[in-house]
């Protein structure tokens, strides 16, 4: 992942959609839900990565090789 868990969430915060959906880390998450599990503050960050590729894929925002269903 280009951004980690915890800058995501700081990118989030900040409003910085932009780098976020120009960062290649929502569409390689395995949805494990590792970083929501060991997370303290109990943010779902999986969920948030989900929500982010919803909007993304919404916006024609994705790689080019990337199969969006």
């Amino acid at each position: 992942m280009d951004i980690q868990p915890r800058q995501l969430v700081g990118l989030f915060r900040a409003g910085d959609l932009d780098a976020i959906m120009r960062s290649r880390t929502i569409w390689i998450c395995a949805s494990c839900y590792h970083c929501t599990l060991r997370c303290p503050a109990q943010i779902k960050i999986t969920d948030l990565i989900y929500a982010l590729k919803r909007i993304a894929i919404d916006e024609g925002i994705f790689p080019k090789r990337f199969p969006v269903h």
